[in-house]
């Protein structure tokens, strides 16, 4: 369904506009229910929505994701940040968190 506006999805997503124009932009975070919706609308699996290939280089997404972390509000970081540290943790990975001197001290959350 390329082509598709705006409106017609979120028409289709039974959905506000300006909620499809704000997760589009990056200025809110998508409910899994739209997500779910989006992908049924669009006839998608909803794994192509996290489908990352096209970034080249680290720095790329790591610039990226600083530009969308700018615009979050303050409960939206303390939900990510949660939100990451969880996925890290299924991954099976370790996260360092900076303390506010700047060291590198090994934290592992949860």
């Amino acid at each position: 369904m390329r082509g598709l506006t705006q409106a017609r999805l979120a028409e289709l997503a039974e959905i506000e506009t300006m909620t499809v124009s704000r997760i589009e932009t990056g200025q809110n975070f998508s409910k899994k229910e739209n997500i779910e919706m989006f992908a049924k609308v669009l006839n998608v699996d909803i794994r192509e929505f996290f489908d990352f290939g096209h970034y080249k280089r680290k720095r790329d997404l790591i610039d990226d994701i600083n530009c969308m972390l700018e615009k979050a509000s303050l409960s939206d970081l303390m939900f990510c940040k949660k939100l990451f540290a969880r996925i890290l943790k299924i991954l099976n990975k370790n996260l360092y968190i900076p303390s506010k001197k700047r060291t590198t001290e090994k934290v592992i959350l949860f």
